[in-house]
Formats: C-alpha cells, sequence, structure tokens
C-alpha cells in the first residue's frame, strides 16, 4: 500500500473506518514488514497501528 501519503493506503483507511473492520497481523508478519524499512523513522506499518489504537 506504501507510506501514508499514498492514495491506495487512504482509500483502504477510508474503507476501514467506515466499515469498522480490524486488521490482525501476526508478529512473524509484522517483523516481515518493517524488516525493509530500517531506514524510516517510523513503517507504515507501525503508523497505521499508532493511528488506529
Amino acid at each position: 500500500m506504501g507510506q501514508p501519503s499514498n492514495t491506495r493506503y487512504k482509500a483502504v483507511q477510508r474503507f476501514v473506518r467506515r466499515n469498522d473492520i480490524t486488521f490482525v497481523l501476526p508478529k512473524r508478519v509484522h517483523d516481515e514488514l518493517v524488516a525493509d524499512e530500517s531506514n524510516a523513522r517510523m513503517p507504515p506499518v507501525d503508523t497505521a497501528i499508532e493511528k488506529g489504537g
């Protein structure tokens, strides 16, 4: 989906909020998603978790 500024990210975010959806990620999936984002301040998945929680 990309970064929070990406239009796809924003579209999924709107859909999730409208439909009261919660994504559940196993720790190993989370770890895989953030592994390639070591140079970013906060990986997109962590930003999404923070905004949703």
